[in-house]
């Protein structure tokens, strides 16, 4: 996303980035697929679902849609509880440390309710096959009343 600065650990405004985009998106960017659109958030940092017209709809998320409904080899047993006691291990997840930072408005977040797609390949989680935006909606809806 146009704006988005790839830092170490969680300071986002750290003057030190590790990776810079070949290309940044935003609303008017022509994007490389066929049939695809950004939903963006209006939030800063900067986040969108990348969602495709296909298949009854795939959209790819970042942060803001998480499906970690459990722990896996590559987390430590402290790790596991920590980030279960942070919320992060939850099926169908806003993602909480995206609402902490990003402070996306409630009527971005249930704009999400509104988009056609069935499944969802998120950057934090497993890939829900089937009902994937419905999925969500308890959670958008909490997030959205906080």
């Amino acid at each position: 996303m146009k704006g988005q600065r790839y830092v170490t650990g969680f300071n986002v405004r750290s003057p030190k980035t590790y990776f810079t985009a070949d290309v940044e998106m935003d609303a008017d960017t022509a994007l490389p697929l066929a049939n695809a659109k950004l939903y963006l958030y209006g939030t800063q940092p900067p986040e969108a679902l990348l969602v495709l017209d296909r298949d009854g709809g795939v959209a790819i998320s970042g942060d803001s849609l998480q499906h970690w409904h459990q722990t896996d080899a590559y987390f430590s047993f402290v790790g596991g509880v920590m980030m279960k006691l942070m919320g992060f291990i939850r099926p169908f997840n806003v993602g909480p440390g995206w609402l902490k930072q990003a402070k996306p408005s409630a009527d971005a977040l249930r704009g999400v309710l509104g988009l056609r797609f069935e499944h969802l390949l998120p950057a934090h989680g497993d890939v829900i096959q089937g009902g994937a935006c419905e999925r969500y909606r308890v959670s958008i809806e909490r997030a959205a009343a906080r």
